[in-house]
Order: C-alpha cells, then structure tokens, then sequence
C-alpha cells in the first residue's frame, strides 16, 4: 500500500510539473502537499511524509515558500537538457533564473528551439546539436575550437551557417558579425594573407575546411595565431570550426585539443522523417527561389528516399535542382508539375534498392502525406508543417477514411474474442427482442455458434433502432457485392425489425448490415480450425485474438479467462469449459494455445470427454501466432498437421527468436510485423512508436537483466501498440490487480510505470495503471521462464 501511495504521488507531481513547464507559466501552483491531498484525497500528513521521501531519493526538486512546493527533476531534465538546478531552490524567480539563465529575454537560448531538421528526440542530430550547442552558449575566454567529420556532402558546412545565424538571434555573437570560409590548404599556402582576411572586429566564426591529413600541433598553432589575433585587438575570440570529410584515425590525439569533436551524420544515417523533411523543405526552397508553384507527387518522394546517394544531401538536393530546371524549361509557367520522368536513371532506376528504409519511408509517405503537394512561392509548405509540428512528436497518425463496407468488416474481425460470451436476457427487452430476430434470421447458418459477434450485431441493430448509429464521411463502395449466403438473411433481419418498428432503415445502415453479415459468415467459413487462447493474463489473450483475427481475415481466435478463483479450483473449470465446448461446431476441430500448467492440460481433459479433436500448443507468442498465419495462408490443413508444422517450424525458427536484437528497425522484426500490423494499428504512428517501445524495452531489460530477444521484442512491441491505441481512444480497460504480484514484484512494476509514463509522447496520453499492468505481467513472464 505504502509503495502503491508513493507512486501515485509521484505520477501526479509529473503531470502537475509537466503542465506547469508546457504551458508556460512555470508556476506549479498544484505541487504542494496540500493539493495533492485534496486531489487524491488522502491525509495531508501522509502525503508530506512521502514527498519529503521522493525529495531524499532525489526524484523531486524542492522550493521553498509558502507552501512548500516539490517538483520532480525528471521532468524538468528533459525539458531544459542544459539547465544545473541544485536540489533545493530559495523561491521560483531563483527556479526561473536557473532554467532561462541570464538577465534578459534575448538569452533565453536551448537545443529545443534551434530550427533544423534533425533536432527532435531520437532524430540524428540530437547528440550533435547536444554536444556544441551549450558549449557555443556560453562566453569564451580562448577561441572555441570544434572539430566536426563526416562524409561529404552531408551537411557540415550548413550546419555550423545555422549555428550561426541562431547564436546571432539569441545575441551570443555582436550584431553585425559574419561568419569567415576558407579551405586549410589555402591557408598552407599563405598563413599571412588568411590572417589578414580575418577582421576581428566582424568575423565571429571561422570554418575551414580540411581534405587532407592534419596533424593535431598544426591545428594547436593555428589556434594560437587566431587567439593571438584577436587578444590584441581587443575583441571577443571567435568559434572556430574545422570540418573533415572523412573519419579521424589518430582521434585520441585531437581529443587532447578539445573535447568537442562530433561525427556528424551521413544521409543514410537519418531517419526516414528527416529525408521526406529535407526533400519538403528544398522542393519549398526552389519555389521561393524561382518564384513558382511547384505541383509534385508522393510518388517521387518515395522515389528519392529509394536512392544510394554518394555525396549524401549535395547530391540529393542537386537532383531536386536539376529535374525543376528541367521542368520549368519545358513548362515555361506556373504551375510546375515536378514528375520522376524529369529525374535522373539513378532516381527512377535506383542503384541501390534500400528495402527497409524504402519500407518504412514509404509508410510514412502512405500515412502522412497526400498524393500530391503544392508549393507555393513565399509560403510556408503545409505538409512540412504539419510534419515538423505534429506527426513527429506525436504517436496519434491520421485517421484514414475508409468505405463503409470496409468499416463493416474491420468492425467483425474487431468484435469481442471471448468464446464464452453470454447472450442478452429477458430483462434487457430491446435487445432481447432483436437478439431473438437475429437468432431465427441465422438459425441455420454458422453465426448460430458465435454468441460474440450476434450479440455486437444485436448493439448495432439496437443503435439503428435509436438513431444512435452514425458512420460519417464513410462513401459506399460501389463494387462489393454481398454474398447470397448474408444477402437473404439480411434482408429478413431488415424487414422484420423495420416492421416491428414501424421504421425504414437508410440505404446506408441496410449496406453496413450486409456487410456486416458478409464479412462475419465470410470469416468463420475461412478455417476449418478453431484457436482458443488460455493464458493466465486474460487480457494479453484478448490482444492476441484480436490482431489475429485481423491479420488473418477470420473468426478462428477467440479467448476463455481463467482468474485465480479458477486457479483455486481447476478441476471446476475444466468441467465449466467441457460443458461450454459441447455447445460449439463440431465440424470444427480445435488448438488450445496456453503458456503454462496446469492450463496446458486442458485439451486433454476436453478431448477425452467431448468427441472432437483438441490439441494443446505453448507457450504463446507473437512469433508462434505468426507461424499459425504462415501455415494457414498456405493450405488449408486439419489440427494435426497444423501441430506437426508448427513443432516443425520453431525447431527451425528457435535461434533467430532467441537472437538478441539490439537496434530497431530490425529486418527479421518488420518481416513478421509486416504492413498488417501498420493497418491494424490504423491510429497509431507505429513507425514512432515501435521505436520508442524499443528503447523502452531496451532500458528496461538492462535494469532486470533480461536479453532484448527477437521473440520479446515482438511481444513487446504488440502489446505496447494495444496500450498506445487504446489510450489515444480513451478506452477503459478492465483488469484485475492481483495484490500478491504488485507486494511480490513491487521494483519490476515502479520500473515499468516509471519508464512508460517518462517519454513526452506517452506522458501527454494519460496512460491507466491497467494498461501498465498488462505490461508489468508481459515482463514478468519473461522474467520467469
């Protein structure tokens, strides 16, 4: 219970913190002790006790005042990377003052609000930015000196003309100054004239850029020479930036010159974000330039993303170049339609095909960006935009539209799993009535054994009753046709609920209803085999039935709970379970997939007393799911074979899901994931968030000392997607704590929350404690194997 307290108050403090720092205010009105007694309604002494706790562990940051307020220091580490708070602060102007040091508005520099395509968490510039940017912030009493490498062709020059222009903006270098280029072998040639060039009074930065070999003493001279420079005529000493095009092999010699030495990026080390906002942005630069509209398809994004490039972003931004003078030549007006027939063989033929970048760029082209896009002269591109603003940061993608038959059956595969689904009783009369409708309507048709799927079409048909059931922006597809099998129960359902209610369905609700019914019959006619998911976290079996169903277009998984009342007694509920299996299709024949005894013996006990075939398969996962989709999607094959084939097919599997991964993307992940998994998750940006739950994952193995398997990380991933789905949708989720796990495994929990709810992306999606504890029990059976 004491823990359970502790960390509810520590969640609270981190929204409240959070809230605080977002908005702007930095007031943090709402962390004190009494506050949180009132909004959790516990005894405010208590409350204090455990603050002053969270404060001793260094969770929280104190401010003295009345009240007392306390603030946690995750939260404001993440916020204001730069920052150096002591643990305790004399009042909130001194809070300010550390946050936005300085006396005036114009120094309020950081990392967060420096422009440029890469700067954003887990993006390539990150460290980069990271490393100069607090060191170039702060007054210099020698000439700062940078050593930048990386390919050519990359970006280094620019980035350092950036830094510039934002160290201008933020008043770090005088008004007025300008930054000085020069290559190292001009200066070789004439040390003299280079010196001269250089005026002190304006020259604030100096690059210069090496291709050749440079010894660590000639750079120490140089430095010297500048410093000399500049000490006598009474000027600030200047940034000094020396950029390689190529790796440093004596790297321990140059870092006693400075420990400011970065590698910056190649192109194909960026994400495939970045790209599509690099190509964006100089599609939008030529349009300024040339003072035109530029009309261009997602088409030759993918194309461009698609290519090998060997001097990275110059030759990138080149191709861009040349294929719009070539367009606007032919075209001779605006609009300008910028088409891959105008690029060259290495675009539209690419050298070197990229299938999990081309993959994954693709995806976010497909989910993000229109057919087209419009550049207009002058104007901000409104894709880039949204880009740059929303989809990077955030884990919500955009809602497709989708025909409404195509809702129909996303709505059947979507339908409650559970096998032991009641009906409606008598006293719930409206449903009742309907539910008998549709009872008489399918009495000879599969649907009769899905207690499930009639109950949802009863909801529907109730809602339609009621005029509560609306589909909008959804058009028709003009080409499904329905199969006769639905078509005639369906249009008996119609009649007779329209008669009873003396009311006509819209030509809208009567498609959605054939639909429904096609998809559903469609569905459990495809497989001849039923699997049933037992596992001791009924939830975890609920995510898997559900994507299942999907991925493979069928109503053939469905889910029994088993609680720890039914543990406490086994024997009861295997007999509950043979009864209930009395009830279903005969035809069918039935894989029980379980995780552990004493429900791996379940499919004996039913097969021995109930006369159809049911066979036992564990431990379940995603991977073993995975190969029940591979096998059935090849031939259509009875229980025992299915067995022997999947035994088969984990022999041959077993050291690839056990490899540990360490990156993501991983190619062997994304080939099981494929695009169902991007398709099912519809609302999520799974690219951001498979790689957020990666790191996730990642930290928290490390602390447990658990391997980051192929096999987890799947697990893992699908799960993390269900709780990031449901929590955009604000779906309540219903699961029982169990005590003696939270008393028994209190760290591994703390940790699994803390980690959860720490990314700035989750935090803003108010995650529930159940939607933790599905997580919390995914690890511990890891943990425990």
């Amino acid at each position: 219970m004491e823990n359970y307290r502790k960390s509810t108050i520590l969640e609270k403090i981190i929204d409240y913190t959070r809230a605080s720092v977002l908005d702007g205010s930095l007031s943090f009105e709402q962390c004190n002790a009494l506050n949180l007694a009132l909004d959790l309604k516990m005894d405010r002494s208590n409350v204090s006790r455990i603050l002053n706790q969270l404060f001793n562990e260094l969770l929280l940051i104190k401010i003295n005042g009345r009240p007392t307020i306390f603030i946690s220091r995750d939260v404001l580490s993440e916020e204001f990377p730069y920052a150096k708070i002591p643990q305790i602060v004399p009042s909130l102007s001194a809070l300010k003052e550390h946050l936005h040091p300085g006396s005036t508005d114009e120094y309020k520099a950081s990392a967060k609000d420096f422009d440029i395509i890469g700067n954003l968490p887990r993006e390539a510039l990150k460290e980069t930015v990271d490393k100069l940017l607090p060191v170039l912030l702060c007054p210099p009493r020698e000439p700062l000196l940078f050593i930048v490498t990386g390919e050519k062709g990359c970006g280094k020059k620019h980035f350092c003309e950036q830094l510039f222009r934002y160290s201008q903006d933020k008043n770090i270098f005088p008004p007025g100054s300008r930054s000085f280029t020069c290559a190292y072998h001009e200066i070789q040639l004439n040390l003299l004239r280079f010196l001269e060039q250089l005026d002190p009074q304006q020259t604030a930065m100096i690059l210069i850029e090496v291709h050749d070999e440079l010894l660590p003493d000639t750079i120490y001279s140089l430095k010297n020479d500048i410093a000399s420079l500049y000490k006598n005529a009474g000027c600030r000493p200047p940034a000094l930036f020396f950029l390689f095009d190529r790796e440093i092999s004596n790297l321990q010699e140059f870092s006693s010159l400075t420990p400011c030495i970065v590698r910056f990026p190649s192109l194909d080390e960026r994400t495939p974000l970045e790209k599509i906002k690099l190509i964006l942005t100089f599609v939008q630069e030529a349009a300024d330039f040339n003072n035109i509209q530029i009309h261009m398809g997602s088409d030759v994004i993918v194309s461009l993303l698609s290519t090998n490039y060997s001097y990275n972003i110059y030759e990138l931004k080149n191709e861009i170049n040349y294929a719009l003078s070539h367009c606007i030549y032919l075209s001779g007006s605006s609009p300008v339609h910028l088409s891959l027939e105008s690029f060259s063989e290495n675009i539209v033929r690419p050298r070197h095909k990229k299938d999990l970048q081309t993959r994954e760029a693709a995806l976010i082209v497909e989910q993000s960006i229109p057919a087209f896009v419009d550049f207009y002269p002058q104007t901000p591109c409104s894709v880039l935009d949204y880009l740059t603003n929303s989809q990077v940061s955030s884990l919500m993608a955009l809602k497709p539209r989708h025909f409404l038959q195509d809702i129909a059956r996303r709505d059947v595969l979507e339908t409650d799993t559970s096998l032991d689904a009641q009906p409606f009783t008598e006293e719930q009369a409206s449903l009742f009535r309907i539910q008998y409708l549709i009872k008489t309507a399918l009495a000879k048709t599969a649907l009769r054994f899905d207690t499930a799927l009639s109950r949802r079409l009863t909801e529907i048909l109730d809602a339609m009753v009621r005029g509560a059931f609306h589909i909008e922006n959804a058009p028709l597809k003009t080409d499904f046709i329905c199969s006769l099998p639905a078509l005639e129960p369906a249009d008996t359902i119609i009649d007779r609920i329209e008669l009873q209610h003396a009311r006509e369905f819209s030509a809208e609700n009567k498609a959605y209803i054939q639909a429904f019914l096609h998809y559903a019959l469609l569905g459990l006619q495809k497989s001849t085999i039923v699997y049933v998911l037992v596992l001791h976290q009924p939830q975890m079996a609920r995510n898997y039935a559900h994507y299942m169903n999907y991925v493979t277009e069928t109503r053939s998984f469905y889910t029994l709970d088993y609680t720890e009342e039914d543990a406490e007694s086994f024997d009861r509920y295997a007999r509950r379970q043979i009864n209930l299996f009395r009830q279903l299709d005969m035809s069918k024949e039935f894989l029980i997939l379980c995780d552990r005894e004493p429900l791996t013996s379940l499919a004996q006990q039913i097969s021995a007393s109930v006369n159809l075939v049911a066979l036992s398969l564990n431990p379940v996962n995603l991977s073993l799911l995975n190969r029940i989709y591979t096998v059935s999607r090849s031939q259509n094959i009875h229980a025992v074979s299915m067995f022997r084939k999947l035994l088969n097919e984990r022999k041959k599997e077993q050291a690839e899901l056990e490899r540990v991964v360490s990156r993501y993307p991983d190619n062997y992940i994304l080939s099981i994931l494929g695009s169902q998994f991007d398709s099912f998750f519809e609302l999520n940006n799974t690219i951001l968030a498979n790689k957020l739950l990666f790191d996730i994952l990642k930290d928290i193995c490390s602390r447990l000392g658990l391997f980051t398997s192929a096999r987890l990380v799947l697990d893992f991933l699908l799960h993390g997607n269900f709780l990031i789905s449901r929590s955009i949708q604000k779906l309540p989720l219903a699961v029982r704590f169990s005590d003696k796990l939270l008393e028994q495994y209190s760290m591994v929990y703390e940790l699994v929350e803390k980690k959860l709810l720490q990314p700035r992306e989750l935090g803003s999606l108010n995650i529930s404690r159940q939607e933790i504890y599905v997580i919390f029990l995914l690890l511990l059976e890891y943990l425990n194997e």
